[in-house]
């Protein structure tokens, strides 16, 4: 496959990311619907390709998620500041 016409895009997308504060937090949260494809198993480790939201806190997932996943990452980009609800922080993982 050909990326290179992607490329503007991309560099664009890390410069953004570049300005959001980011945040050291090493555990982030992610809730899931109960009709997710995948079988997820405590202490599995697995690869998400993609940008992925994430909450900062477990109390901030909705209810009815019924799959919560504990994700280990160094760092993540803080969206807070632009939300429209402030009171729950939410963290994007690049």
């Amino acid at each position: 496959r050909d990326y290179s016409p992607w490329f503007p895009f991309l560099r664009l997308l890390e410069q953004a990311l570049d300005q959001l504060p980011s945040t050291a937090k090493k555990v982030f949260y992610r809730g899931l619907s109960d009709d997710s494809d995948h079988a997820f198993f405590i202490g599995e480790r697995f690869f998400w390709s993609g940008i992925l939201a994430c909450a900062s806190s477990i109390t901030d997932l909705r209810p009815d998620q019924r799959t919560i996943l504990a994700i280990h990452c160094p760092e993540g980009k803080d969206l807070s500041e632009f939300a429209t609800n402030r009171s729950n922080a939410q963290i994007l993982l690049p």
